[in-house]
């Protein structure tokens, strides 16, 4: 399994992630450009609101990081926000990915 760039200075890796497994999240977009930011990453699993969980992110380079465990879902969506209350949802869409899972429906 390999990384995935999704739109928005957005790459998710591995792709697709897995429950109970690391993800880890690199996140370039407009929020990250600002001086002194504290970035952290929303996520919700599916048919759950974005803002369920929140991760802290660290800077690394250019770009801010999140690794965390996914918890049984089949869908993984996700937004950032900074320390000052701002808001990348991909306007308005989020971001989201489908999730390697034993639990995943078919319906």
């Amino acid at each position: 399994m390999s990384g995935l760039e999704m739109s928005g200075g957005v790459v998710i890796n591995p792709m697709p992630p897995e429950t109970k497994r690391d993800v880890t999240i690199n996140y370039s977009g407009m929020l990250a450009g600002a001086s002194g930011v504290s970035l952290c990453l929303n996520y919700g699993g599916a048919g759950e609101h974005f803002g369920n969980k929140e991760v802290s992110m660290k800077k690394v380079g250019n770009s801010f990081q999140a690794t965390f465990q996914i918890d049984v879902s089949d869908q993984l969506n996700f937004y950032f926000k900074d320390d000052q209350g701002k808001v990348d949802n991909n306007n308005g869409r989020g971001w989201s990915s489908q999730v390697a899972s034993d639990y995943q429906s078919y319906a």
